[in-house]
Order: C-alpha cells, then structure tokens, then sequence
C-alpha cells in the first residue's frame, strides 16, 4: 500500500527531525537569545505533529488490517460448521437418532457377538462390521469433522494463540451430541485417520465430558486410546 509507505517517511523525516532539535538548543544556549531561530523550532514541533499522527495512522491501519484477518478466520470456521450441520441433516435425515441408534443397537450388538482373543481384536472388528453397514456416511462425517479441528490448529499463531484456537476448538465441541463423542473415541482406535485425529483430540481436550460409563470395556478401551504406540502414526497431524 502507498498510504503506509508514506506515513513511515514522514515518520522517518519527522523523527530525523527530532533528534536533531535537542543539538539546535544546546547549539543556541551559548548564542544570545536573539539569535535563537524560532522557525527552526516551529518546524520540528510541527515534524512532531506529523510523526505522532503519521505512527498513529500505521496503527490503525495494521489494526484494521488484523481485525479482518481475525475476521476472515472466524468466517471460515462459522462456515465450516454450517457446512458440517449440512452433512449432519443428510445422515440424520434418513434415521432418527442416527448416531444413538448406530452406537447401542449396532456397535455394541456387533461387539457382544464375535469371539475375540483380546479386547482390541474384538472392538476392530465390532467397528470393522459397522464401517461395513455406515462406512459411506461416517467416514465422511468424520473427514470433514477432522478438516474443522485441523483448520483451527494449523492456523497462523501471529493470528490467532493457543488461547484463541482452543476456543473455537470448543465452539466445535459443543456442537457434538453424546453418541458422536462416543463414535469419535471408537474413530480414534480404528482408523488411520483417527491415528492423526487423536492428536487433535488430546490437543483440545474434545472428549471432555465424554459418557464414560457408555464405553463397552472401560478400562480396557481406555487402555487402547492412551497405547501411544499402537495410536502412533507419524508427527504430521
């Protein structure tokens, strides 16, 4: 922009100007009073009055300039979510208390039935057979829901902190019923993509609150989610 460009030269000039008067006084101080020049005065106080609103101007400016950023950020996570409440009608439109219905009758009916020599092996394969039955509907409900969380972190932290980020982060969260944290803890043990989506789950704690007494082997299930190794898959989120 040229207006900024301009008001950092006058800033300069002014400035410039400034440093100079203090020599000018001392310079007068062994003159006779009448040798003072009171125009040379006049203008470094007028430079001072084009420095200080030159410097207050750049503010604004940078100011404005971040309040829109800030803006354009909270506009594309307002989006996001609307977008994922448009994904959320579609899946809820074609069975009433989907996520419910698909975690008590069918996860937990698939859970009871395989025989399994472990409880990993045996919730893998309990959720296997509901990807089997749901996998077009929740893989996408779950890939764009990663997508909202991995657009909050990996915004630019000269815009926003981790203060800023965990509290969109939760804006997020609270949109989420009981029945999608329970499916999303089970995502994070399944699949790869939920290898990368526990990091941002730990990260902004999205499992808070989380109906624990609803897990199917609390202590062994929590076992599972909290092996780093087994959820290990690589840094990158």
């Amino acid at each position: 922009m040229i207006l900024p460009t301009l008001d950092i030269t006058i800033a300069t000039f002014s400035i410039n100007r400034l440093l100079n008067f203090p020599m000018v006084l001392c310079y007068h101080e062994h003159h006779t009073e009448s040798s003072i020049n009171y125009s040379e005065v006049a203008l470094a106080l007028f430079t001072l009055v084009l420095a200080v609103a030159a410097i207050v101007q750049i503010i604004d400016i940078r100011t404005f300039k971040k309040t829109n950023q800030v803006q354009s950020i909270e506009n594309n996570i307002i989006n996001q979510i609307q977008f994922h409440y448009k994904i959320l009608e579609r899946i809820e439109g074609t069975e009433k208390d989907f996520f419910k219905k698909i975690y008590e009758d069918k996860l937990r009916g698939y859970y009871g039935i395989p025989p399994a020599p472990d409880a990993r092996t045996k919730i893998l394969e309990a959720y296997s057979n509901l990807d089997i039955d749901y996998g077009h509907q929740l893989r996408h409900y779950f890939r764009n829901l990663y997508r909202i969380f991995k657009y909050i972190n990996e915004i630019d932290e000269k815009k926003f902190n981790d203060f800023d980020k965990k509290k969109y982060a939760k804006l997020v969260r609270a949109q989420l019923s009981e029945y999608e944290i329970l499916l999303l803890f089970y995502n994070c043990i399944w699949v790869e993509d939920g290898f990368k989506f526990k990091k941002l789950v730990v990260k902004y704690s999205l499992l808070e609150g989380m109906s624990v007494q609803k897990l199917f082997e609390i202590d062994e299930h929590y076992e599972l989610y909290s092996d780093d190794e087994y959820n290990a898959y690589g840094d990158e989120i």
